[in-house]
């Protein structure tokens, strides 16, 4: 099985994590992730599994707020992915992996990729 690699930087990870009496408690989710979108759901529209990752830290700062890398090995499929650009913004979209290559699809595409899916 073949597997597409992404990269994506956790920008600001180090922030979301606050002392409590019960040790260290994460208040805000990482704001990089990506997705497997396996059908449709009623309360968030498509229906996701997340997918962990694996930190690089070997090019952090030394606060750890940036050089962070989480590495992502996907299987074929169609996946949403949310990439930070900035501290302030964030790249989401839609991608397709097939035989080991990822390609940026748009949520027409994903539209009809599920509805074929569904069909078979």
């Amino acid at each position: 099985m073949r597997y597409a690699v992404v990269k994506l930087e956790c920008i600001g990870d180090n922030e979301t994590f606050y002392p409590t009496p019960w040790g260290m408690v994460k208040l805000l989710p990482s704001r990089a992730w990506i997705a497997k979108i396996v059908g449709y759901d009623s309360k968030y529209i498509y229906k996701r599994n997340f997918i962990k990752g694996i930190k690089d830290y070997s090019h952090a700062n030394s606060v750890g707020s940036r050089g962070v890398y989480k590495y992502y090995h996907l299987t074929d499929g169609l996946y949403e992915i949310k990439s930070p650009q900035s501290w302030k913004w964030s790249d989401r979209y839609f991608a397709k992996v097939k035989e080991g290559k990822l390609k940026r699809i748009t949520e027409e595409e994903l539209i009809r990729w599920l509805e074929a899916e569904k069909d078979h």
